[in-house]
């Protein structure tokens, strides 16, 4: 299982001197937590094949901008992300990739192409989704056993 298999491809992205505002109306037009800072995102909206520069989510506007009521107008979206950007290989394997996001305490994560080029992001919600479709491929197994079992005995 590769974690770019399962992460989403429409990434919302904006460049370095975005204005916060555009950072805010991009997770809101998008309904997204986060906005990727990239190298060459032109304006502002879904990109990829740019490098990843930061993060910036939606925790991080209320932590470092509302909360010390520091004035939107005065930062930019390179102000306030986060630098230290843990990102995945596209080819790199799935539990890998968990394990590090569990390990640096993030719940987002940037998938690069082998060219570190942006291809997606893998978030817990992604993850979520591929456990329960797993659990739920367990549960149609021992459904069918039950029911093939019943046929036998009869």
């Amino acid at each position: 299982m590769k974690v770019g298999d399962y992460c989403v491809r429409d990434v919302v992205c904006v460049e370095p001197k975005a204005s916060l505002y555009t950072v805010a109306e991009m997770m809101r037009h998008h309904h997204v937590g986060s906005v990727l800072v990239a190298s060459s995102a032109q304006g502002s909206g879904t990109q990829r094949n740019s490098a990843p520069l930061g993060i910036i989510t939606d925790r991080d506007l209320v932590i470092e901008v509302i909360a010390p009521r520091i004035d939107p107008d005065t930062v930019v979206a390179e102000d306030v992300m986060s630098f230290k950007l843990i990102v995945a290989r596209e080819d790199d394997e799935l539990w890998d990739a968990v394990h590090r996001m569990e390990q640096d305490s993030v719940r987002r994560i940037p998938v690069v192409n082998s060219n570190e080029q942006l291809v997606g992001i893998f978030c817990l919600d992604d993850l979520l989704k591929v456990v329960a479709s797993e659990l739920s491929g367990i549960a149609n197994l021992v459904t069918y056993e039950r029911n093939r079992e019943a046929v036998v005995r009869r």
